[in-house]
C-alpha cells in the first residue's frame, strides 16, 4: 500500500521507510492518504537536502522556467495522463515547453503517446496552481475541453461510429470526471448541460452503471444546494434530468 501510495518513488520510499522505526506500516498507510508531509526525515543519514520531500520539489520547481512553471500548475488539473492536443488546447501548453518539462523528469511520454505525470509531483504542481495568475481561467479551459470531447461524440455513440466514440471517452474518463466535479464548483454550469447524455449513454454502453449513478446522484444535491442566482433554474433543471437518468441506472 506504501509504495502504490508513493507510486514506487524512491526517495518517497527511502524517507516512509524511516518512520518504521516508530510508526506501523499501517499508520504510515494512513498518513500518506492525507498527503506527503510524512515524507521528511529528521534523523537518519541521508543528505541533509533530500531529507523532506517537499525540498526536493522545490528545488526542481526552482529550476523551471517561469513558462515551465505556469505551464506545469496547468498541467496538474488532468488525471489519466494527457494527448499533445489535449495540453496544447487546454493548458496552452507548447511542444517546447514540454519537452522541458521531459527533460526535468516532471512529466513523461508514455507508449501509447500520452504524456504521465508522478501522482506526488502532480500533487505538488496543483499546490502552486492556485497562486498563481498566469493560470487563471485553467480549470474552466480543461472543463471546456473535455465536456466538448463528450458532447462531440453524442451522435456518433448512437450509430456505427460508436466503439470508437467510446474509446475516446474511455481514454479521458478521468479527466471527465475532474471536468465535471470542477464544473459543480463553478458559479455557473458551462458545457455541463451538453455533456449530461453521452456521458450517461458512455456509462450505459460500457455497463458501468454503478459508476454514472454514483457521479450523477452526488451531483444532484450540490446543484440543488447552490445559492439563489440567475443560473439557479438552470441547475435545477440540470439537476432533474440527473434524477431522471440515475432512475434509469
Amino acid at each position: 500500500a506504501i509504495c502504490r501510495l508513493v507510486h514506487g518513488m524512491p526517495l518517497a520510499l527511502e524517507l516512509a521507510a524511516a518512520w518504521l522505526r516508530s510508526l506501523p506500516c499501517a499508520a504510515i498507510v494512513r498518513e500518506l492518504e492525507m498527503g506527503m508531509a510524512l515524507l521528511r526525515a529528521e534523523v537518519g543519514d541521508l543528505e541533509a537536502r533530500h531529507r523532506n520531500l517537499q525540498t526536493v520539489l522545490e528545488q526542481t520547481w526552482q529550476r523551471l522556467s517561469p513558462e515551465e512553471a505556469s505551464t506545469m500548475a496547468r498541467l496538474a488539473l488532468f488525471r489519466g495522463g494527457f494527448t499533445l492536443e489535449a495540453a496544447e488546447a487546454a493548458a496552452k501548453a507548447s511542444p517546447y515547453v514540454l519537452a522541458g518539462l521531459v527533460e526535468n523528469a516532471l512529466i513523461r511520454l508514455d507508449e501509447f503517446e500520452r504524456y504521465q505525470t508522478h501522482e506526488l509531483l502532480r500533487q505538488f504542481a496543483y499546490g502552486r496552481l492556485a497562486v498563481s495568475p498566469a493560470c487563471d481561467g485553467a480549470a474552466a479551459a480543461h472543463a471546456q475541453y473535455f465536456f466538448t470531447l463528450v458532447s462531440g461524440r453524442k451522435d456518433a455513440l448512437g450509430d456505427s461510429r460508436q466503439p470508437a466514440a467510446l474509446a475516446a471517452i474511455q481514454a479521458e474518463i478521468d479527466n471527465v470526471r475532474t471536468a465535471w466535479q470542477g464544473a459543480l464548483q463553478q458559479p455557473d454550469l458551462p458545457y455541463i448541460a451538453a455533456a449530461t447524455d453521452p456521458l450517461y449513454d458512455f456509462f450505459r454502453y460500457t455497463c458501468r452503471y454503478s459508476e454514472g449513478k454514483e457521479l450523477f446522484a452526488g451531483s444532484v444535491a450540490r446543484l440543488r444546494d447552490r445559492p439563489v442566482n440567475s443560473q439557479s433554474k438552470t441547475a435545477l433543471e440540470i439537476a432533474e434530468h440527473l434524477e431522471t437518468l440515475t432512475a434509469v441506472f
